[in-house]
């Protein structure tokens, strides 16, 4: 399944490690106000990242979480 987060924070990373444990979840994309914190939780995953929630929305998605 494909996971997109909002919010790069504390809980982002925390809902990104956690889908990223199940073996079954990639994270297609990761939008923060902060490009550069979006950037960072990103490519821990290899997903992309985004400044805009909107873009992180053009994505096929399965499951968006919104920290």
């Amino acid at each position: 399944m494909r996971v997109g987060i909002i919010g790069a924070g504390q809980a982002g990373g925390r809902h990104a490690a956690g889908f990223a444990a199940t073996g079954e979840a990639t994270l297609a994309g990761v939008a923060d106000l902060s490009l550069e914190r979006a950037s960072k939780l990103a490519e821990q995953y290899g997903a992309r990242a985004y400044a805009d929630w909107r873009a992180l929305l053009e994505e096929p998605l399965d499951i968006l979480v919104v920290c």
